[in-house]
């Protein structure tokens, strides 16, 4: 008897597993689909620029191919009538399907968009969340773009946004590159072809002006920036300063940088940064521009009645991280509504005074600084747990196993992913007048590249 229980029992054992594993594998086979719980206000809150645009884009798509697919059932629906009413509708047939062919192939492709971005956003809600209430980030991408595609299709869009905020005079000198401690020319044949495209991209309008370079000068308004060769605008009309900065990175892609300055205040207008891929090899994976505000400066900073123009205040400004840091800390900001920077930083090295003259000894011509210290920090290396054994008698006391167990290590920085530049950020408070500890600025990438990543989701 015990032996027909117990193979009964080892039976039933059996199947349990077999219909466990049955199970895991219809799941596997059969997925549910992944419910985004996540409002269309909330998206929008935390895409970047560039996901935002694709937002925008695909829900337009969505609507066209909504009224294209009612356009088209109209057309299938036509009937060919009777007697002296009966018409061919062939035709109409034939144009009616394909254009409903086509509305669901536009309409599949923006929900797919549409899906994508939710998901990710969906995530990075989850993420901030994770964080804690005390940190508010702002966060920007950096993807890889060619410079075909960059000079067609950024540039163009750059000239443009200059125009319709009324700067007519644009000055570009030429493309600057750091290199050890200066900043120097950077190869022709990369800023013909940036020149190239903004002159086609200014078309008829006449407002790009080419200076030898310019010069710091002391005015009765502070320091100034003077064009080379040229008179800055006497009159009313607005001028602009074109920075175009290339910052290359061992074995990896260079960064460019295109930025526009009022020539008067140094306020950055537009900044358009990418990983120049087509040199090196192009990347895929995305660079992540984290700003961390524990302070919530931001809401500080933006609810002024007026306007503080920062600029960036570095420990050493030479030190290759700092340079690297002051590109891309002005490419988050861009990012940020409300946040004006000055690219006071880039003149003074690129365009450096003589010393012991006034301009030198000049004080900053902003009210407001950011302060940063930027590094390199060393990856965080987990520590093995070492198993802690009991003691030997009930006299052993808790202090000593405490003591022989290693601590968990310390985390650099709560932001996810590979931290490639990290610094603590200070700045002026204008509410309160004084230096305050804003939070951090990372540079960090995904554990896996985005390919990598595409690939994974669609498996």
């Amino acid at each position: 008897m015990r032996k027909l229980l117990f193979a009964i029992s080892l039976l039933s054992l059996c199947n349990l597993f077999v219909s466990a594993d049955a199970a895991i594998r219809s799941s596997r086979k059969v997925e549910a689909p992944v419910v985004v719980q996540i409002s269309d206000e909330t998206v929008v809150r935390v895409l970047d620029q560039n996901q935002l645009a694709q937002w925008n884009q695909a829900q337009s798509d969505l609507k066209k191919a909504e009224n294209n697919m009612r356009s088209a059932k109209w057309l299938l629906d036509r009937q060919p009538g009777t007697g002296s009413m009966a018409i061919d509708v062939s035709g109409a047939h034939e144009a009616g399907k394909k254009q409903m062919a086509e509305a669901q192939s536009m309409q599949a492709k923006a929900k797919k968009t549409l899906e994508d971005l939710r998901l990710g956003a969906q995530k990075r809600a989850d993420y901030l969340a994770l964080v804690g209430p005390e940190y508010e980030y702002e966060k920007s991408s950096l993807g890889a773009l060619g410079l075909s595609d960059f000079c067609d299709v950024e540039i163009p869009a750059f000239i443009e946004g200059l125009h319709a905020r009324n700067y007519y005079v644009l000055y570009f000198a030429e493309t600057l590159r750091w290199d050890a401690d200066a900043y120097v020319p950077a190869a022709s044949s990369l800023n013909d072809r940036l020149l190239s495209a903004m002159i086609t991209a200014d078309g008829k309008n006449y407002s790009l002006i080419v200076p030898k370079g310019f010069a710091l000068q002391q005015t009765t308004k502070g320091v100034r920036l003077k064009p080379q060769g040229f008179d800055a605008p006497t009159d009313n009309r607005k001028a602009a300063v074109i920075v175009a900065e290339l910052f290359e990175r061992p074995g990896a892609d260079p960064l460019l940088s295109l930025r526009a300055v009022d020539l008067d205040t140094w306020k950055i207008l537009d900044s358009r940064t990418y990983q120049l891929s087509g040199e090196r090899g192009a990347s895929d994976t995305p660079i992540d521009l984290v700003f961390a505000d524990k302070s919530k400066f931001l809401d500080s900073l933006t609810a002024q009645p007026q306007a503080f123009l920062f600029q960036l205040d570095f420990k050493d400004a030479k030190q290759r991280v700092s340079r690297e840091c002051s590109l891309l800390f002005k490419a988050a900001a861009a990012q940020i509504p409300g946040v004006n920077l000055s690219d006071g930083d880039f003149f003074a090295l690129a365009y450096p005074p003589a010393a012991n003259t006034a301009v030198a000894k000049a004080p900053l011509s902003v009210n407001a600084l950011w302060r940063m210290n930027p590094a390199k920090p060393a990856p965080v290396l987990e520590q093995p747990k070492e198993e802690v054994k009991p003691p030997e008698s009930k006299r052993g006391s808790n202090k000593q196993v405490a003591q022989e167990t290693p601590p968990p290590p310390k985390k650099e920085s709560e932001i996810k992913g590979d931290v490639l530049l990290l610094t603590p950020l200070m700045a002026f408070n204008p509410t309160i007048n004084s230096e305050i500890d804003v939070g951090e600025f990372a540079v960090c990438v995904d554990e896996k590249p985005a390919a990598a990543a595409s690939q994974e989701t669609t498996e």
